[in-house]
Parts: C-alpha cells; sequence; structure tokens
C-alpha cells in the first residue's frame, strides 16, 4: 500500500479503505488481522502498520474495525 489513495469521492471510504488492507494482505489477511486486533495503542497500531506499508486513512479505518468507530483520536 506504498500508493496514495483518493477515498474522498467513495460512498463509504473507511470501508473501502479496509477493503484495500485485506487485498494488500492477500493470503496472509487472516494472520495479520489476528495480530492487529490485539494492539490497543493507538500509537502502536499505527506503527506496526507502517512496518507493513500501510499509512494513512487506511490505518485509522483498520484501527475502527476492531474498536470501533470513532475510536482513532487524531
Amino acid at each position: 500500500m506504498k500508493t496514495t489513495v483518493d477515498y474522498s469521492k467513495s460512498p463509504s471510504p473507511q470501508f473501502d479503505a479496509v477493503e484495500d488492507v485485506k487485498a494488500y494482505f492477500g493470503t496472509k489477511w487472516p494472520e495479520v488481522s489476528e495480530l492487529m486486533a490485539g494492539v490497543k495503542s493507538q500509537a502502536d497500531f499505527a506503527m506496526w502498520a507502517g512496518f507493513a506499508g500501510v499509512e494513512g486513512l487506511p490505518v485509522k479505518a483498520w484501527y475502527e474495525l476492531y474498536h470501533g468507530q470513532g475510536a482513532w483520536k487524531c
């Protein structure tokens, strides 16, 4: 996900961002998802996502997938 995706025209940017993360990890998604679901700290989550190459809105959407909408605090 080293590319920039414009989600501003999407009717559901959060959903599309998570779908892009899933597609990025492909067959590794279940394993990665299970590990990331256990990361409670927003800073740690962003760090681990960044190591994996995920940045921007997809990180926020991915975090909120596990912790609920609005859980990401800027």
